[in-house]
């Protein structure tokens, strides 16, 4: 059920402190600092409430830019030997998220 047509199921919304099920806009917002809306984080079942999910040091965000190279934002992707650095070594907008990610931004 979602008697606000915002997206967001209103189960889902009672779970996490901010959401009323009742307000449609509080979907658009992402209050958590990860790069993701509230829509993204309930598509991707990520906690809109913690900007790294899963607790591996990369913000769910990234790891979705990142998900072509492996990331997951259901794993710690650090666990995975030279994953962060393999990834890192490269140039771009992949290079510098990871850059911040490490650095706490």
């Amino acid at each position: 059920m979602n008697d606000d047509d915002d997206c967001l199921s209103n189960q889902w919304e009672n779970l996490f402190e901010g959401f009323d099920p009742q307000v449609a806009n509080d979907s658009s917002l992402g209050g958590d600092g990860d790069g993701l809306s509230d829509a993204d984080e309930f598509e991707t079942g990520t906690d809109p409430t913690n900007p790294d999910s899963e607790g591996d040091g990369v913000h769910d965000g990234a790891e979705l830019l990142l998900a072509d190279y492996g990331f997951d934002t259901s794993v710690d992707d650090t666990e995975i030997p030279g994953k962060l650095e393999e990834t890192a070594s490269g140039t771009g907008i992949f290079a510098t998220l990871l850059s911040t990610e490490r650095a706490g931004g």
